[in-house]
């Protein structure tokens, strides 16, 4: 689950003829200071909306489940935004979240559904090649102490085709004069890269792993609203 986007990439534009463009697997940069965000999440019944919309009345909220992970995360958009992997939620539930920035902003509210306990799929986030990549997916559930696929945990069989096609796709787009020839006078090779690896990867990966929705078969019948990703999910 992401927060509001609180600073954005940097970068600084190669000319020709030396044009660079990263590599495939690069490592993300290293992460701008961040503002302290608090993640806030309650069962709807509790009826988060209801209390005072500020960080003091919200922080006195005792939030259901457990933070597994909170780090700082760069989007494919460029945008550097905190992020939770969150357990222990309650399955088939629907939860109201809310984001409070140095004790004091709140963005939100984010409303999301768990799946049934009979849903076998674990999540895979945090890929520096796929960087809006956070869903479910049916493989088999990792190997302990992990309980979600990132980088560390994802099979080469999957992650290397990937970074193949994006190598080939970056190799073809140096054999244009990048920096020199302007094909946009707003857009760049860099550009046209970052909005390809958004396209083709999400594309690749949702071929690969079709997103699992909530069906009526996951469900065990109760009035659960319809699911909405985390990456999709408004932010105020």
């Amino acid at each position: 689950m992401p927060a509001p986007p609180f600073a954005f990439e940097m970068t600084s534009e190669s000319t020709y003829p030396n044009y660079t463009l990263p590599l495939a697997n690069s490592s993300l940069p290293d992460a701008p200071p961040s503002p302290m965000f608090d993640l806030v999440f309650a069962p709807l019944p509790v009826q988060l909306t209801s209390l005072p919309q500020t960080g003091c009345s919200l922080a006195n909220v005792s939030s259901t489940g457990t933070v597994e992970l909170n780090n700082t995360w760069l989007r494919g958009s460029g945008d550097w935004r905190s992020q939770w992997f969150v357990d222990g939620l309650s399955p088939d539930t629907n939860y109201t979240a809310c984001v409070i920035q140095d004790e004091v902003k709140v963005s939100g509210p984010i409303y999301f559904v768990t799946k049934s306990s009979s849903f076998p799929c674990p999540l895979v986030y945090s890929l520096p090649y796929c960087p809006s990549t956070a869903y479910a997916v049916p493989l088999p559930p990792p190997q302990s102490p992990a309980v979600a696929y990132d980088t560390t945990s994802l099979s080469t069989n999957i992650s290397d085709p990937l970074l193949q096609y994006m190598t080939n796709f970056t190799t073809m787009l140096l054999t244009f004069g990048c920096g020199r020839d302007l094909y946009s006078p707003l857009q760049t090779c860099s550009d046209c890269r970052r909005e390809y690896r958004f396209l083709a990867m999400r594309y690749i990966l949702l071929t690969m792993f079709p997103n699992h929705p909530l069906t009526s078969s996951d469900s065990s019948g109760s009035n659960a609203q319809a699911p909405l990703s985390a990456l999709a999910a408004p932010a105020q």
